[in-house]
């Protein structure tokens, strides 16, 4: 009987010295009978585990009791230790006393290194878990969150502590919570998976949209345990309709705890062992199951296939994997999953397999459930293009999953080695990518670096890559593994690059839009000046020819209005280039008002409408604004209600509210429909091609004034419209404006009226300009005031003329042929020329007339030419220089 017992027994005098073992135990321990009774059976025990177990006995029969102790024995002359469980009972006399103790050992060994696998697995799924770029989270069966990997914590700033619980609940977004409670509270009811989306704070206190997705996990007896989920962030996908720049991460669950059945066959493939685990659940015997006899265990539906499986395996010696449905004791089938592994002798010689049965039947029944998931997760990863790999210490063969090979231009069956990793890289990429190895290896921190991948069958082909890599080391600090990640970053790479490009593109279409209007204002500007000038000089000689006046006051209102359309152009552009200069100073808000008023009442009367100016509270004395700016606004929104009404009125009314100056106009005028509403204050854009034939314009007034507004810390917009029935305006302005351009501010000087032919007697000008045009208005506005005047054509007659005669000022022009205006200058002053030089030119822009004065001009004047302006200006410089000297 005793040798018919499948454990190993053994029998014990009260000291601890064996005096029996069976001849399972000789056959096991492959030691002689001899050796082992007495004290001998403590030799085969491993060292380590040697005085645990001498103590263990020691304790059972000081206390008279049973005991029970793992530990590791040597089998026969080899190396291999096994674990083994000894158990044993007391034998008493009649006395009471101990008269021997009877003894079992158990093979554990299977059961060991199973518990120790399975515990490793854990820990590298954590560790998967936790470098994978995606948020994962436990719950258990309470509804309360229980565990949060890195990256959770990492997207949302807390400690781990701060968040399980329920208390992670209040980083949801207030208008997300009740949806997400509702839905999570009915899965945890029902136990099936869940899926949505909501905004969750991210660390920096913004909300950002994520996919949630939830699967219950069970215990081993199909107690419902919680569940498990991973969150992604799809906050760029959900905000933008372009394609999609962001990566995602992907998890994985595993649901697997089932015991498992040991098997081992010979090179016959028949099975020569099942583990006890097999025969309790299948209710059978080994004189059934041994050999081929475990296949009648199969469902009929599976035989077939799994006896193929498995002999097909074993004639190719590989490894082996067989889902079949396994019967149970009961009659009723559960699904289970085979696996072996072929054995080998030292010299290579095949002799078999061992291998497991594990019941997955839980995992099988919610695989339908899965589906979605799976599609779903699938899906993810490619759209990532996310790989995974690892490989043991010292580098061998590298494991990499399909889509790491993908990014390497690999084969999914391709073997990898370092020597292919490194051939794979971009040349200039490869020394940067193992001294990051190596260092994070070395140095025990986190691997994280992006190289180009190339296919060496042609270099063209390329890849951006981001690798996130990690090690794990024994209890020595030895490095023994090295995992990690990889993502394709190529198409976020190539953006990157598209946007630089796409902004210097940008940037040099601006510059060159600023140099081409610069320079049609220049051009434009030059025969609008002789155009004004000549006009001036024309009013002189008519007298009191009505109809010639008429004629030139026409020019010089057409030639205004170009003027100002250049300036508005010139403007529009700067504000696009955000260059518009913004001047702040004190204002006479009365003095500006009726500069405006009075222009604007000349063209109401002119078209035979009334406008009325009113103050709906008491008014300010000044405010803080740019005067010029904001003059510009008021007149362009008052002249288009005055342009689009034929008859009736335009009122303006002005009140303070909050500490702002808000201005409505309103018209009786021909109003407006949705349709143009929405682009009345796009650049060039009128209501349609009729209106503009009828009551003409460029469609800019509107649009800059609401970007002047805008610069000036204020606003322009249509408060209501109507077609047939007129429309509002609405201007707002702060009472208080400070510039935050230091260089912007320039406070505003006022120039005395000096206009008669005595103002400039006795001053000599030299009038440096290429164009004959202008040389004569300018001669002649300055002989009028009294000056005396020589002219020349170029820069380089300019720079002779002022060295060899004594003038008190110079009139230079910028643009001239041979030696422009600034060369002329150098050239002055490199010879200690200190007379006045001013600037003439047609270049509007205050770029421009810095660049003049930095370069040494004593003033700047700016083309069509005010006669005023001019003379003035000359005569406050030689006024100064005269009081000098």
């Amino acid at each position: 009987i005793v040798e018919a017992i499948p454990q190993l027994i053994w029998r014990a005098n009260v000291d601890g010295s064996i005096d029996y073992v069976s001849e399972r135990f000789v056959e096991f321990v492959q030691y002689d009978r001899g050796r082992m009774t007495g004290w001998g059976w403590t030799e085969i025990i491993h060292p380590e585990d040697r005085q645990k177990t001498i103590d263990a006995w020691a304790k059972a029969r000081a206390l008279q009791a049973s005991f029970s102790v793992d530990f590791k024995i040597k089998i026969g002359l080899t190396d291999e230790y096994r674990w083994i469980r000894s158990e044993a009972s007391p034998h008493f006399d009649e006395s009471g006393n101990i008269r021997k103790y009877y003894g079992t050992w158990t093979d554990i060994h299977e059961r060991i290194l199973a518990e120790e696998a399975r515990k490793a697995s854990e820990q590298r799924f954590k560790a998967v878990v936790n470098s994978a770029p995606v948020l994962v989270w436990i719950a258990g069966k309470n509804e309360a969150r229980t565990w949060f990997n890195d990256a959770w914590l990492e997207f949302t700033g807390e400690e781990m502590k701060a968040s399980t619980g329920h208390g992670w609940m209040r980083k949801v977004h207030s208008e997300d919570l009740e949806k997400y409670l509702e839905t999570y509270k009915r899965h945890f009811e029902t136990q099936t998976p869940f899926q949505l989306e909501y905004r969750l704070r991210f660390h920096d206190g913004s909300y950002r949209w994520i996919s949630a997705r939830g699967v219950p996990i069970f215990k081993d007896s199909g107690e419902f345990d919680g569940f498990i989920g991973a969150c992604l962030d799809i906050h760029e996908t959900k905000r933008l309709t372009e394609a999609v720049k962001t990566s995602e991460a992907h998890f994985r669950t595993l649901v697997d705890k089932s015991p498992a059945v040991m098997w081992i066959t010979n090179k016959d493939a028949e099975c020569t062992y099942l583990s006890q685990q097999w025969y309790e659940i299948t209710g059978r015997t080994p004189e059934l199951d041994l050999g081929f006899g475990w296949v009648e265990n199969c469902h009929p539906d599976d035989k077939e296939s799994a006896a193929k499986a498995f002999f097909s395996a074993i004639e190719s010696k590989e490894k082996i994997s067989i889902r079949y449905r396994l019967r149970q004791r009961d009659g009723t089938y559960r699904w289970a999953v085979d696996s072996g592994l072929p054995l080998r002798a030292d010299d290579g010689e095949f002799l078999g397999y061992i291998g497991t049965v594990i019941d997955i039947d839980d995992q099988v029944q919610s695989e339908e459930q899965f589906a979605d998931l799976r599609d779903r997760f699938s899906r993810s990863v490619e759209a990532t293009d996310l790989g995974v790999w690892y490989c043991d210490l010292p580098f061998d063969e590298l494991i990499w999953s399909k889509e790491v090979k993908k990014h390497f231009f690999l084969d999914a069956d391709a073997f990898v080695t370092m020597d292919t990793f490194y051939a794979h890289i971009h040349v200039d990429d490869r020394d940067r990518t193992r001294a990051a190895i190596e260092h994070s290896i070395e140095n025990h921190s986190p691997y994280d670096i992006r190289y180009r991948t190339i296919d060496p069958k042609d270099v063209s082909k390329l890849n951006w890559i981001r690798a996130i890599g990690w090690t794990d080391y024994d209890k020595s600090g030895k490095p023994i593994r090295f995992d990690g990640i990889t993502l394709n970053v190529t198409r976020e790479h190539r953006a990157q690059q598209e946007l630089r490009q796409a902004k210097q593109e940008a940037e040099n279409a601006s510059e060159s839009k600023t140099r081409f209007l610069a320079n049609m204002s220049h051009e434009i500007r030059t025969p609008l000046s002789a155009i004004i000038g000549f006009g001036d000089l024309l009013r002189a000689h008519v007298n009191q020819d009505v109809e010639a006046n008429e004629f030139i006051e026409r020019i010089f209102r057409n030639a205004t209005l170009l003027s100002r359309l250049i300036d508005d152009l010139l403007d529009l552009s700067k504000i696009e280039a955000d260059k518009i200069e913004i001047e702040i100073a004190d204002v006479e808000i009365d003095s500006l008002i009726e500069d405006v008023f009075s222009t604007m009442s000349l063209r109401a009367d002119m078209k035979g409408v009334r406008i009325d100016l009113n103050w709906r509270t008491p008014k300010p004395n000044r405010i803080q604004t740019d005067s010029v700016r904001f003059g510009q606004i008021l007149t362009n929104v008052i002249g288009n209600a005055i342009k689009f009404t034929e008859k009736g009125t335009v009122k303006v009314d002005l009140a303070v509210e909050d500490s702002r100056l808000i201005v409505r106009v309103e018209d009786t005028g021909i109003g407006l429909t949705s349709q143009q509403q929405a682009r009345i204050f796009e650049p060039f854009m009128q209501a349609d091609a009729s209106v503009t034939r009828k009551y003409g314009g460029t469609g800019l007034g509107l649009a800059l004034s609401k970007r002047l507004a805008k610069h000036l810390g204020g606003d322009l917009s249509l408060d209501r419209s109507l077609p047939g029935e007129g429309s509002v305006f609405k201007i707002e302005i702060p009472l208080s404006l400070r510039t935050t351009n230091a260089e912007a501010y320039t406070p505003r000087i006022e120039r005395p009226t000096v206009d008669s032919a005595e103002s400039l007697r006795g001053v000599s000008v030299l009038v440096v300009d290429d164009s004959a045009d202008n040389r004569i208005i300018v001669g002649m506005y300055l002989k009028a005031a009294g000056a005396s005047v020589k002219e020349a054509s170029d820069g380089q007659q300019g720079l002779s003329a002022a060295l060899s005669e004594n003038f008190d000022v110079v009139l230079m022009d910028i643009q001239m042929p041979v030696m422009d205006g600034h060369q002329a200058l150098a050239g002055l002053r490199h010879a200690s020329y200190r007379k006045p030089v001013i600037a003439l030119t047609a270049h509007a822009f205050k770029e421009e007339r810095d660049r003049c004065l930095q370069a040494g001009f004593t003033s700047y004047i700016t083309k069509p030419i005010n006669k005023l302006n001019l003379i003035n200006c000359i005569f406050e410089i030689v006024s100064a220089e005269r009081e000098k000297s």
